[in-house]
């Protein structure tokens, strides 16, 4: 009887092959950062343009609209929210700038204040001290560094726009155009599925997020405003944009506009009372309004959110940190599709149990 011959060991080359794949997608991810980064981000406006579709689309009289009607309006309105966001932008960190000899002096009268209360005996050259923390804390310097980073971030801005105009026109399509990639009807099938769950999952999770957002914003600015902030408009939707970004983002958005109104009131009492209800203001809308809307839409633990923040951010700064949660969570799904990397997907998972149909297509569980 002839011996079979031995089969070579796959399970070190697929190993060695996918090392080398997720090195390759890494440096492809960080050298094509001008390219992809753009391209990505106007998929994900493409998501928020999607769920806004549905639901004004289900307002009476306009769900009688041409569907491309609806698109039109809704691109138009979204350029004038990008021109008004930078316009808002530019126009206040001029006035920042403007007025930044005054916080300056307010500035230096906050350390004059904190060295009556500690009592100058105890800090011997205070006043050097006093004069180098003045001079680290530049704050033209730093406003100048912002405008500069604004204008820079003008052409991407402009960029996604365009994009989002292609890939919103051309969505109707997709579904033909996937048919004809794939001759065989179950290839189609599976792929059309995989997309369909992305699209359902990440486009929901962005739809109310992007409303819990505004809300916030909205309170946010209503606060400030009661305590005369400068440039309250400004600060609510900074707070706004950052909430996007998991755990940290709300951090810095609250903690801007009260280092602001350290400068600009220059009393301990009124900062730390909008401090308490900017933060009441996160806690409510983080604990207890979040999980009503946007519940468990992407179903991904702590840990893995914490460890896309700190990767994607990593590769992509900012923009990478708002971008964690779809990404991962497009990640996700995509592994749960693949045999050797399904276990993957459910370490990923906060509830293996939330999702009965996932669970049950992906790991045959009864």
């Amino acid at each position: 009887m002839e011996k079979k011959p031995e089969q070579p060991n796959m399970t070190l080359q697929n190993l060695t092959f996918a090392v080398l794949l997720a090195i390759a997608i890494g440096w492809l991810l960080v050298i094509g950062q001008n390219i992809i980064l753009p391209i990505i981000a106007a998929f994900i406006v493409v998501y928020i343009f999607v769920e806004t579709d549905k639901l004004v689309g289900k307002l009476p009289g306009i769900s009688k609209l041409p569907d491309w009607v609806r698109k039109f309006v809704i691109y138009v309105v979204f350029i004038g929210l990008l021109a008004g966001l930078i316009s808002l932008f530019t126009v206040t960190i001029q006035e920042l700038i403007a007025h930044s000899g005054t916080y300056q002096k307010n500035l230096v009268q906050i350390f004059s204040q904190v060295t009556d209360l500690v009592g100058e005996e105890h800090l011997p050259s205070w006043d050097e001290l006093r004069a180098k923390i003045i001079g680290a804390i530049n704050i033209p310097a730093w406003l100048g560094w912002v405008t500069a980073q604004l204008s820079s971030a003008s052409g991407f801005i402009f960029l996604i726009a365009i994009y989002v105009a292609f890939i919103f026109g051309e969505r109707s399509s997709f579904s033909q155009k996937l048919t004809a990639a794939f001759p065989d009807p179950v290839k189609a099938a599976r792929a059309q599925q995989i997309i369909s769950e992305i699209n359902t999952k990440v486009g929901q999770y962005l739809g109310a997020k992007t409303l819990v957002n505004v809300i916030l914003g909205l309170v946010s600015y209503v606060i400030m405003l009661a305590f005369g902030l400068d440039y309250a408009g400004f600060w609510a939707l900074l707070i706004a944009l950052l909430n996007y970004i998991p755990y940290i983002g709300s951090i810095f958005g609250v903690l801007l506009p009260v280092l602001l109104s350290v400068v600009q009131f220059v009393s301990w009492p009124w900062s730390l009372a909008l401090f308490v209800l900017l933060i009441t203001a996160q806690t409510i809308m983080g604990n207890m309004v979040e999980p009503l809307l946007v519940g468990r839409k992407v179903n991904q633990s702590a840990f893995v959110v914490l460890v896309a923040l700190a990767f994607w951010s990593s590769l992509w700064g900012v923009s990478g940190a708002i971008l964690a949660v779809p990404m991962t969570s497009i990640l996700g799904i995509i592994f749960g599709e693949v045999p050797a990397l399904r276990p993957l997907a459910v370490f990923m998972a906060e509830d293996v149990e939330a999702d009965k149909t996932w669970i049950k297509r992906r790991f045959k569980v009864r």
